[in-house]
């Protein structure tokens, strides 16, 4: 029988309860590498005037100026993100996944995955496979509304010499209802990949695919239970709008995610 969230919690408090200055430092870190990749986005912005770049939470957002220069500005951030972010992000998680054994393991561990070649072409590899099922789920799940989205812009239809349809403008209201619809389905696709880390950490010698495939099984019909618990952490997250709780609830979070795969481990050791 799998603990309920309470008991996770209260594992993960327990694991942190002697670890929290070297805790908080390892989000810390993260916090930060993550944080140089919109700066680094925010000064080549304004360096070749680019007004906005893509994300999945923004799919129709497309640069009205310098759109070769907002490409190039996302594919240097998607690299960035690939090459340094997550490997980095995968270090973090394995020392908690770590410390929620009761092991006991240096902060320095958080560079593992920069340790050696071996390891950091791995982690490549493997935020490479996610990132691509990532972009095919954002196209899956966004292309109907920016499809909408194209289809009811008039000036498209006066560029090419006349007028929209009148039937289309009614369609316009469902544009937000669309993507809204379709940033729920993405959600849901995030969550099939998000225990690859469990995985990774308990059977090392697997292949970077069959580390994806593995996780992928392992977070199948799942997917109710882990947006609850991640929804147990509401109220939490709604502290981090203060900006100041994010480097208390950020280190208890990764702790809870940690022993919440762990325990969804050895639940299915069949899977």
């Amino acid at each position: 029988m799998q603990p309920n969230f309470y008991e996770i919690k209260a594992v993960a408090k327990k694991n942190l309860k002697t670890r929290w200055p070297e805790a908080i430092a390892a989000v810390g870190i993260l916090i930060a590498v993550a944080c140089l990749d919109a700066l680094f986005q925010s000064v080549l912005m304004t360096i070749f005037k680019v007004d906005a770049v893509w994300t999945p939470f923004s799919p129709t957002e497309i640069p009205s100026y310098s759109i070769a220069a907002g490409v190039a500005i996302t594919v240097f951030s998607a690299i960035y993100t690939l090459a340094v972010v997550f490997p980095l992000s995968f270090g973090v998680l394995r020392w908690f996944w770590n410390i929620s054994s009761a092991s006991n393991h240096s902060l320095e561990e958080i560079f593992y995955y920069f340790s050696n070649t071996k390891e950091l072409i791995k982690a490549i590899k493997i935020s490479l496979g996610i990132f691509i099922r990532m972009v095919l789920g954002a196209v899956l799940c966004f292309l109907p509304g920016i499809i909408l989205h194209y289809l009811t812009i008039p000036d498209i239809y006066n560029a090419l010499g006349f007028a929209m349809p009148f039937w289309l403008e009614a369609l316009n209201p469902l544009v937000s209802v669309f993507e809204t619809l379709g940033l729920l389905l993405f959600a849901l696709w995030v969550m099939r990949y998000s225990l690859f880390f469990v995985v990774l950490f308990s059977e090392p010698e697997l292949s970077a695919l069959d580390t994806i495939k593995k996780g992928a099984r392992l977070s199948g019909g799942q997917a109710l239970r882990l947006f609850g618990f991640l929804c147990s952490f509401f109220g939490w997250l709604l502290l981090c709008l203060l900006v100041v709780p994010i480097i208390f609830v950020a280190p208890y979070i990764f702790a809870s995610f940690a022993v919440y795969g762990r325990e969804e481990y050895r639940a299915r050791k069949e899977f």
